[in-house]
């Protein structure tokens, strides 16, 4: 009888491991398919404002922020910039640098123009654009072009 309680027991314990090791092979994290050889890459923005009749705006106000959304992570890596438009309604951003490894790593511009509506952010003074890892090769500068615009 003991022999048979015994047997009964490493059986369900073995049933119960092979059990819970298949759940986790099922529940796997979705980054683990996705990964991918780490690459250096480098980004950075230009931001042009533009009024009425598509003429430059110059003197206004903007935030460039930069940051990176690892795959399964919380951004991180975060780069602000803030200046104000030139002449020809431009600003320019120096180059961040990221290193992705996973195919869903996702590096995130955010583009937002102060001056152009007082009250908060509308669609009409920001812009959020992303890249994903695909989307750079590695010992390159990918420059993003942001154009916002007013009916100033």
């Amino acid at each position: 009888m003991r022999t048979l309680t015994f047997l009964f027991r490493v059986l369900a314990v073995f049933l119960l491991s092979v059990i819970l090791t298949g759940c986790a092979s099922i529940m796997a994290d979705k980054c683990d398919g996705t990964t991918a050889p780490q690459i250096s890459v480098s980004i950075k923005a230009n931001v042009h404002i533009r009024g009425k009749n598509n003429l430059p705006m110059k003197d206004q106000r903007i935030t460039v922020t930069f940051y990176k959304e690892p795959c399964g992570a919380e951004a991180k890596g975060e780069f602000k910039f803030e200046g104000v438009t030139d002449a020809a309604g431009d600003f320019y951003t120096t180059e961040v640098n990221y290193n992705l490894r996973n195919r869903e790593d996702k590096v995130v511009v955010e583009a937002i123009g102060k001056d152009i509506v007082v009250g908060g952010i509308s669609p009409a003074n920001y812009e959020f654009v992303s890249f994903l890892y695909g989307e750079f090769i590695e010992g390159t500068i990918k420059i993003t072009d942001i154009t916002l615009y007013t009916n100033q």
